[in-house]
């Protein structure tokens, strides 16, 4: 059930980002659109996650909080988690998503305003995350 919360979800924020594409003067609101999209097209890939530990005993994650909950670190929120969790274990999407989560953050938190340019990449780091997660 998580991933088809999952993937409607990236889909619902994907049609947004294009929708706000149109009018380039929300350049913030594209990048922090194509990065929860992406971010929900990862969710999509990686769940159910299936988990052997060290005594051979399989565990699976059907959503993404008991994930978090389970393997996170001390003082890790869900957004590092999964940062960290794409670092380790997505290689082919590592630079794309860790450049989307970087403008992600300037854009919320420090200045929303950006260059026309960074939203273009942003929208091609989501298209290379999608192709990689959604087929």
């Amino acid at each position: 059930m998580g991933n088809c919360i999952n993937i409607e979800h990236a889909i619902h924020n994907e049609k947004v980002c294009n929708y706000l594409d149109r009018k380039p003067e929300f350049v913030d609101w594209i990048i922090t659109t194509a990065f929860y999209s992406s971010l929900h097209y990862i969710r999509h890939k990686i769940l159910p996650y299936v988990y052997e530990d060290k005594s051979g005993n399989i565990k699976t994650y059907d959503d993404f909080e008991s994930l978090f909950n389970n393997f996170k670190k001390e003082g890790e929120g869900r957004h590092g988690f999964q940062k960290r969790f794409v670092e380790e274990n997505m290689t082919e999407i590592r630079f794309e998503y860790q450049k989307l989560h970087e403008l992600c953050q300037n854009a919320r938190y420090y200045n929303y305003k950006f260059q026309r340019e960074d939203s273009i990449k942003a929208r091609e780091y989501l298209q290379i995350i999608k192709k990689n997660c959604y087929n």
